[in-house]
């Protein structure tokens, strides 16, 4: 008798990290914390080049200790991207997932996980109290589709990769601009990460554009831009090298009038350009308050990972837990379109990428 570790994502009951918690409850086990720890650390080159940033960066490491009545048997280590805006004064009792939530805007939508056995390092052992050398199952979850509570202006400098915005999912290349509006579920997926490939990312708040921009009639020109984001734009026709001047720019300024100037000067740029294409997939149903989204999540996660391969009716199904007859129509019930339909609406959209 033996033992194999497979190299194959495996998919749990688990649906997120902060669901973990719930999962324990269910289970009638009382989850408690042993421990807690945040250091700002130097990424290993795994983390950074999910993240799509320098390596050696200096990310936030979380590191709790938990279990039950009768001690630790589960410990959780998390990076966050320096986006995010975490300072490390925060308190890292509360569930991680609602802190992110209702303090930062930012919801998790949709992820990925890799579950694989090894032995326990020196650490590790310490920690659950276990034998050095022990078998222990390790879960690295790799958190992708988002959504959060600011307008965002992304420019792909040097990646390319697919991007998934609003239940679109297409190629993306160096010089492609995106607008969105908040609450727009979106997430790139880089291919060269081994070059170590750049973005910009610019994030407005909600009252620089709905308080002032809008209200403002010398900035009508800006409006319809901002009306059109709410499903995500890609924005074409630009001069490349004058669009990365301008947002390289940005990047060395301080607050205040001067930026506002350059600022508004690039939106301005942006919508002369008058050439938009909406990321838009009308068979993608999305509202994070709905019981049901979670198995939308999962259904939707599928399809992004899946996507160049074979979709089968009875893995996505078996993923949420239902039969292949019930999975359609729980589909269509919810997003009111077929599922072969929104799986060849999306094909169609990397064909036109790609052609």
């Amino acid at each position: 008798m033996g033992t194999k570790v497979a190299e194959k994502n495996l998919t749990t009951n688990l649906d997120q990290w902060h669901g973990f918690t719930q999962e324990m409850n269910k289970k009638g086990i009382a989850f408690k914390t042993f421990q807690i720890s945040v250091d700002w650390v130097k990424a290993d080159p795994k983390v950074t080049a999910f993240f799509g940033i320098q390596e050696n960066s200096r990310l936030l490491c979380l590191s709790r200790l938990r279990g039950d009545d009768d001690g630790p048997f589960v410990y959780f280590e998390s990076y966050f991207h320096p986006r995010v805006g975490l300072t490390g004064k925060e308190d890292f009792t509360r569930p991680l997932y609602d802190l992110l939530e209702n303090d930062f805007h930012i919801v998790s939508s949709l992820s990925k996980e890799r579950i694989k056995a090894r032995l326990a390092s020196t650490i590790i052992a310490n920690c659950l109290k276990i034998n050095s050398g022990d078998p222990v199952l390790v879960r690295e979850g790799y958190v992708f589709i988002h959504t959060h509570n600011k307008y965002e202006l992304s420019f792909i400098v040097d990646a390319i990769g697919r991007r998934f915005v609003s239940g679109n999912i297409s190629r993306f290349l160096p010089g492609d601009l995106v607008f969105m509006a908040p609450e727009v579920p979106h997430c790139w997926e880089i291919d060269n990460k081994d070059i170590n490939p750049k973005a910009i990312v610019v994030h407005f708040t909600r009252e620089f554009f709905e308080q002032y921009i809008m209200n403002v009639p010398e900035f009508l020109f800006l409006q319809q831009l901002v009306k059109k984001s709410t499903y995500g734009l890609f924005i074409k026709g630009g001069d490349v090298q004058a669009i990365q001047g301008m947002l390289t720019k940005l990047l060395t300024l301080k607050s205040g009038f001067d930026g506002l100037i350059k600022i508004l000067k690039l939106l301005k740029y942006i919508a002369h350009l008058n050439d938009y294409q909406t990321l838009e997939n009308h068979d993608f149903q999305w509202d994070p308050s709905l019981p049901q989204n979670y198995r939308l999540k999962k259904i939707y996660e599928y399809v992004f990972f899946n996507f160049q391969g074979e979709i089968r009716l009875n893995e996505v199904s078996s993923l949420v837990g239902i039969t292949e007859g019930a999975f359609c129509a729980f589909f269509k019930k919810n997003t009111k379109k077929n599922f072969f339909r929104f799986y060849q609406r999306s094909e169609n959209w990397l064909c036109l990428q790609t052609a």
